[in-house]
């Protein structure tokens, strides 16, 4: 599956660490998949977002236009 393929390839980018693949239980109908990466630090981050995501985005296959969404939300992690 494309999506399988994608996060190892996320992976192979530079100060990706982990990534985790969850399926959402929220929508019946649809099907929800959401990838947590965890990158090595912000400045990570903001070097994928602006050098590297462009090209992953466009990656994606063209019969996904009208049924694929893609939402980011990035996380910090609070220690306690």
């Amino acid at each position: 599956q494309w999506l399988e393929q994608h996060i190892q390839d996320m992976l192979k980018l530079p100060n990706f660490d982990t990534a985790k693949l969850f399926v959402g239980e929220e929508n019946e109908t649809e099907k929800e998949l959401v990838v947590h990466y965890h990158l090595k630090d912000r400045s990570a981050m903001n070097h994928y977002l602006e050098e590297l995501a462009p090209k992953m985005r466009s990656d994606a296959p063209k019969e996904f236009d009208s049924s694929f969404q893609i939402h980011r939300r990035i996380l910090e992690y609070v220690h306690q």
